[in-house]
């Protein structure tokens, strides 16, 4: 199968001690678009590892790789990280948090919704809102948190002052009740480990049994996940 080309071109940092490895990964790279720059450094260490995802990087891989999995895992990547800027520089993005807006929300929704349909696989939402009423004050921490912890994959979106969504691509039930109690957990942990003792965050999920059709509403996953949630009617 033939990969699809970056959404817009980009430059790849391949670092390695080895240059037969750097020369790999080129050959992989290269007829797929990306321009590659490569470097030789020493054997890798835990506190260089750190320093790199400090420094953006959004994963170290090493070792064997399988080329069309590992360039179309990049593309991934990047179109999340393309679809984010286009929000931001429409006006689709919450100002404070940069997690989309409802407006934004909406728009990706569609997205996805108009993808799973043509591709033929499901997806799902996960809501998130804190058990106290006056963690609202928390409501730009618990964006942030939630978009630091989320998947590259993954829509997170802002619907009011302390609840958000997660919009999941190519995720089952089984898989977003995992992604729920994964964020619900380590959003937590962040929260309440800054200060503000015992957090907790009310949570539920929704996803389609099976693949949509073209004429899905694409928020139909974000008002089942929070009728569940008990934080609007069920329709």
């Amino acid at each position: 199968m033939a990969s699809a080309s970056p959404p817009r071109a980009a430059r790849v940092l391949v670092a390695n001690a080895q240059e037969w490895f750097s020369r790999s990964l080129e050959s992989i790279l290269a007829p797929a678009q990306f321009t590659v720059v490569r470097a030789y450094t020493g054997p890798a260490t835990r506190q260089l590892r750190l320093e790199a995802l400090r420094a953006g990087a959004c994963e170290l891989r090493s070792g064997s790789l399988d080329p069309e999995e590992f360039v179309l895992g990049l593309e991934s990547r990047l179109r999340s990280k393309f679809d984010a800027d286009r929000a931001r520089d429409g006006g689709l993005t919450d100002p404070a948090s940069g997690v989309y807006n409802t407006q934004g929300l909406a728009r990706r929704a569609g997205e996805i919704a108009a993808a799973a349909a043509r591709r033929k696989v499901v997806f799902a939402c996960a809501v998130f809102v804190p058990e106290a009423a006056a963690a609202v004050e928390l409501g730009d921490r618990l964006a942030r948190a939630f978009k630091a912890q989320a998947r590259t994959s993954d829509v997170v979106a802002r619907l009011g002052p302390a609840e958000f969504a997660i919009l999941a691509p190519e995720t089952d039930a089984a898989g977003i009740a995992l992604l729920a109690d994964r964020l619900a957990r380590v959003v937590e942990g962040a929260i309440g480990g800054n200060g503000h003792g015992t957090f907790r965050l009310r949570a539920a999920h929704y996803a389609l049994p099976e693949p949509p059709q073209a004429s899905l509403d694409p928020l139909l996953l974000v008002t089942r996940a929070r009728a569940a949630l008990g934080a609007i009617p069920a329709p």
